[in-house]
């Protein structure tokens, strides 16, 4: 028995170098995930708004720019946070048409989420799901 105990130098520098490797992969993929998980929350609202516009519709004979449309009384321009606060929703009238006839909800994200390459999400009356900044199928 030779008397040695503990590490040497180099083995703990061997250790530090692969939990630095494995922070450097593991980071990006755990963001990936966030990013992905607050986007699917967004899609739930932008869901939920468009059924409430639905409701208001049937009740009143036509979509409101309310993101809030079942709360009396309507306000518009009234802007809706998803649970979590990471994306902001508006509601407005589609391109080129009248708000009673069609509406398009927008999910703008906010803070850390505003770096997720989809940008912004939107979903219209129709049924229509768009992405700004990325391919909407991706994104939806």
């Amino acid at each position: 028995m030779n008397g040695q105990a503990g590490i040497t130098l180099m083995e703990a520098l061997l250790a530090l170098a692969v939990m630095g490797l494995l922070a450097a992969i593991a980071l990006p993929v755990y963001e990936s995930h966030l990013l992905r998980s607050r986007r699917m929350e967004a899609r739930l609202e932008l869901m939920e708004v468009a059924a409430e516009q639905e409701r208001h519709r049937s009740r009143n004979g036509g979509y409101t720019a309310d993101a809030w449309p079942l709360q009396t009384p309507t306000v518009s321009g009234r802007r809706r946070l998803t649970r979590n606060e990471h994306y902001e929703i508006e509601v407005r009238a589609c391109p080129g048409q009248n708000l009673s006839h069609c509406f398009v909800a927008i999910a703008r994200a906010r803070g850390k989420q505003a770096r997720d390459e989809c940008g912004e999400l939107s979903l219209d009356s129709k049924g229509a799901r768009g992405a700004g900044g990325g391919e909407a199928g991706y994104c939806w």
